[in-house]
């Protein structure tokens, strides 16, 4: 993920810099840096902006895919699987 996408995604939703980074719990001094490309998007933060998208009903292409739209069952692979239980008994 790219910092052009990262800026081409906030701005389909109409969000603020502000917004984006409340919705991912980071600074907006952090998405300024994504975007500028001064700072690299760690994966976790990067697959939060992927189900964002995701979400919202936008097209968004993943790595090595650019310009690619996605059906809604593409994103299935971000999904949580259960856990076995772990602990005492």
């Amino acid at each position: 993920m790219g910092n052009d996408e990262v800026r081409r995604l906030r701005l389909a939703l109409a969000w603020t810099q502000q917004e984006l980074a409340a919705e991912l719990g980071v600074t907006s001094n952090t998405v300024a840096r994504w975007e500028r490309g001064t700072h690299a998007i760690p994966a976790p933060a990067a697959r939060c902006l992927y189900l964002l998208a995701a979400q919202h009903g936008i097209p968004y292409p993943r790595k090595g895919r650019v310009g690619a739209a996605y059906a809604p069952g593409a994103y299935a692979w971000a999904r949580p699987t259960p856990r076995a239980r772990v602990g005492r008994r």
